[in-house]
């Protein structure tokens, strides 16, 4: 069988399988938005996709002992083919004239895939079904497919499948960023169930770097300085490269290869990367995009170079048609073939790299795709047709820059070949070794140095005249000791000093990033202040139990304000995007990120620091604080997605109410409690109650902020029912037109007049007006201040069983509940 055979039967089909299965989960109602989210660039994409390409370099990189791939091989084809349809939507405004020039369903696409390993006829377009049979067998095909990437339009091939529905602009905008978080959360998820922190770290980096990159790309519209260099930088970071860079490397560590293996496997993705990106480039169609969005692509790069007339036309930014195909024209003349030389350039560096790689079908695989999109073949053996006049006007005499490359590739070969030597002779090493000691009769099992085992901790195992008394106490229903004050600033008093290191940290976020619109982003979501009540509860918990870990507690002490600083980045990220999709003008009286930066700044700035923020909890290396807290983005997304299917669904109950509650606000509190306690060391009962505490804080939290929607007024800066208007029905509303026979509350009189007008959206001039005057005379406020104070003291109960010992932290996590249920803003 040959080998992408091989990797498409059965690992890519179930790649594309997981992709559908994700799509499945998604509410009826915005499936469409997944199923946006689901496409691709084009037939190129597809055959050259991370997916498949993560694959073959999994299995030649597969020791020697392991002859199939693995679930975790295809999850890791499975997240990176993830991140990248959801980066495109997010960063669409650049990629929208290319979707719309080249752009297939996905689904239709893998359909058709599917289809034709069965059936090949279906495909009439030869070059096309050449390329999708032959890719194992014949160069050639590949470099005629990669070359007809100059004049083929792929909008001639039909291959079935529904248009998506066009939208307006903003409308547009939100489907993406909620198809693209959504692909980001589930990529997330999967990520942390992966046994490889290496991966995680990588795909963290990948993103934060994609979106500050994507913002330095708009930072450099129209700026005719721009080099070669300068653009192919970026590119490798902000465009398809950095994610075939990912999707090798990770393939590589999963299958644990030596770091520098692991290294020229990523640069190799990334080179392959920059070659498609160039071919794209290189199209009349690319060519045409650029100049439409003033972006200096590397075509526009070399044609300024050689066109001084080009330069003057595209200072005017090409106001009116006869300049732009002109323009256009000069670009095809000067620029094309010089770009073709470049991806040249590039291939025979990939090529170089994959002298790392033992000999296998799989690396075969590899160096006949890089050859024949790259054109190599053509170029290294002459084989030239008289009516190709492309590649014969490719067919230069080298100049002496050239000459200076080919040095560079030659001695990278040899380097790559060196580095396969060297990994050859360790993997032999260590198997000798195994074999000596399994000789000599040695124990399999090493202690490990410096591994300090704790006595296990919590109730019940061993005596403590305080823990008795303190159940004594309980058992005669004495609470938590409630602070004297219950407002923030006196509660948090205690961890000032703490907090003060997460806003410094959260301020010198700046430092990571390049793009000027990103720092000036970074530096405004932060300096707004906030109550900054998440990284507030990873320090008061780890406050509370700090005596009970002892010499370890400084170490302790450091890990929790990077956790801190990182749930306070995660709940930031939400909150700029979930001003997008609500079309927030403010938040804390201060105009939100798209208002002030824009929706594309907006959105990438969210990716930005979701990828940062992740990456921080990955450098806490505690597998399990990774679960939590990927598990908490991916609930995020579903939380987003369930408020959205339900907006004016007076059938909503309240179950469903607060578990959505959870997955939007609770989930983070929750985990924050739960990962300071296991970063502070304690025992996983210990760990479980917390995460109980946090659970029922956050929902009293989300409970009370709902109320305020009908009683805040300016203190919030947004008008009296706003939610209500835009059909987010919450507590006091469901508990109002439904009741709840838990709770012991029935309908209330005004439930079917309330329900009537929520149903027609409040068309009539009066209807939301009359709706809030039925909520306010029906009780529906008090009856959700009631649920609020019930979640309030299941917190507090949860809080008694954790700490026996009084403390300062221990009552402001007690205040905590009640406060979050009487604040007024």
């Amino acid at each position: 069988m040959p080998p992408l055979v091989a990797v498409r039967q059965p690992h890519l089909i179930n790649v594309l399988k997981n992709l559908k299965t994700f799509a499945a989960r998604v509410p009826p109602k915005y499936r469409g938005s997944i199923e946006k989210a689901l496409r691709t660039e084009g037939f190129l994409s597809f055959l050259l996709s991370r997916a498949a390409v993560s694959l073959l370099v999994a299995k030649a990189t597969l020791k020697p002992t392991e002859t199939t791939l693995g679930p975790e091989h295809e999850e890791i084809a499975t997240v990176v083919e993830e991140l990248y349809i959801a980066a495109l939507l997010h960063a669409e405004d650049q990629w929208d004239l290319e979707l719309k020039a080249d752009g297939k369903t996905f689904m239709a696409v893998a359909a058709s895939f599917v289809k034709h390993l069965a059936d090949p006829y279906p495909l009439k377009t030869q070059n096309i079904q050449a390329a999708l049979l032959g890719l194992d067998a014949n160069p050639l095909i590949w470099t005629r497919y990669g070359l007809d990437l100059l004049g083929i339009s792929l909008n001639s091939i039909s291959i079935g499948g529904s248009t998506p529905t066009s939208t307006e602009p903003k409308d547009r905008r939100k489907v993406s960023l909620l198809g693209g978080d959504s692909l980001y959360a589930t990529a997330q998820w999967a990520m942390a169930k992966l046994d490889s922190r290496a991966c995680r770290k990588l795909i963290a980096n990948t993103i934060a770097a994609y979106s500050d990159g994507q913002l330095r790309k708009r930072e450099l519209i129209w700026n005719l300085d721009l080099t070669v260099k300068q653009y192919l930088e970026i590119e490798k970071v902000a465009g398809v490269a950095a994610f075939f860079g990912a999707s090798t490397a990770c393939a590589a560590f999963v299958n644990k290869v030596s770091d520098d293996i692991a290294t020229q496997l990523a640069e190799f993705g990334s080179d392959l990367g920059l070659v498609v990106s160039l071919l794209k480039d290189v199209r009349t169609v690319g060519m045409t995009t650029a100049l439409k969005l003033g972006r200096i692509s590397a075509p526009i790069i070399f044609a300024l170079q050689r066109d001084q007339r080009l330069k003057e036309l595209l200072s005017t930014r090409l106001e009116n048609a006869e300049d732009f195909e002109e323009a256009l024209r000069r670009v095809k003349e000067h620029g094309m073939m010089p770009t073709i030389h470049l991806v040249n350039k590039l291939g025979a560096r990939a090529t170089a790299r994959l002298e790392c790689l033992e000999e296998s079908k799989e690396k075969e695989a590899l160096l006949t795709l890089v050859r024949g999109v790259a054109c190599l073949h053509l170029m290294e053996d002459g084989e030239v047709s008289n009516e190709d006049s492309v590649v014969a006007d490719m067919v230069v005499n080298p100049d002496p820059e050239s000459r200076v490359f080919d040095m560079k590739v030659a001695n990278l070969r040899l380097r790559a070949q060196l580095q396969r030597i060297h990994s050859s002779e360790q993997r032999s090493k260590h198997r000798l070794d195994a074999i000596q000691s399994l000789a000599r009769g040695d124990d399999d099992v090493v202690a490990l140095a410096d591994d300090e085992t704790r006595a296990p901790q919590g109730l019940g195992l061993e005596f403590n005249s305080e823990e008795v008394e303190w159940l004594i106490l309980r058992g005669l229903e004495r609470r938590t000791p409630l602070p004297e004050q219950l407002d923030l600033t006196h509660l948090l008093s205690c961890v000032s000093k703490g907090q003060d290191q997460v806003q410094e940290r959260l301020l010198g976020l700046q430092e990571a990033a390049q793009s000027t619109k990103l720092k000036k982003a970074i530096n405004e979501v932060f300096s707004s202040g906030g109550k900054r009540l998440r990284p507030a509860l990873c320090l008061l918990v780890h406050s509370m139990l700090n005596e009970s870990i002892g010499p370890g507690a400084q170490a302790a002490y450091d890990k929790v304000i990077t956790l801190a600083t990182s749930i306070e980045i995660i709940h930031t990220a939400s909150l700029v995007h979930d001003d997008i999709l609500d079309d927030a003008d403010q938040r804390r009286q201060r105009q939100t990120m798209h208002q002030i930066f824009g929706p594309d700044v907006a959105v990438l700035s969210g990716d930005f620091l979701f990828a940062h923020a992740s990456g921080l909890i990955e450098s806490l290396e505690d597998d399990e604080v990774t679960r939590l807290v990927s598990l908490v983005i991916e609930e995020f997304g579903y939380g987003e997605l369930a408020q959205s299917a339900k907006r004016f669904d007076t059938n909503v109950t309240l179950f469903n109410y607060l578990k959505k509650s959870f997955y939007k606000t609770a989930s983070l509190l929750a985990a924050a409690c739960r990962a300071s306690a296991v970063l502070t060391g304690l025992r996983c009962e210990v760990c479980d109650v917390l995460y109980t505490y946090g659970f029922y804080l956050g929902l009293a939290f989300q409970i009370a902020d709902d109320v305020l929607d009908f009683t805040g007024g300016e203190e919030l800066g947004k008008p009296v029912g706003q939610d209500l208007s835009e059909g987010n029905l919450t507590a006091p509303v469901i508990l109002c037109v439904n009741g709840n026979e838990d709770l012991g509350m029935a309908p209330t009189s005004g439930s079917k007049e309330l329900r009537r007008l929520i149903q027609r959206q409040f068309a009539g001039p009066r209807d939301l007006d009359r709706a809030l005057e039925i909520i306010r005379e029906c009780g529906g406020v008090e009856r959700a201040n009631k649920l609020a104070e019930k979640m309030a003291d299941k917190a507090l109960e949860a809080l008694s069983l954790v700490a026996p010992k009084d403390s300062e932290a221990r009552r402001a996590l007690a205040g905590l509940c009640k406060w979050a249920v009487r604040r007024s803003s």
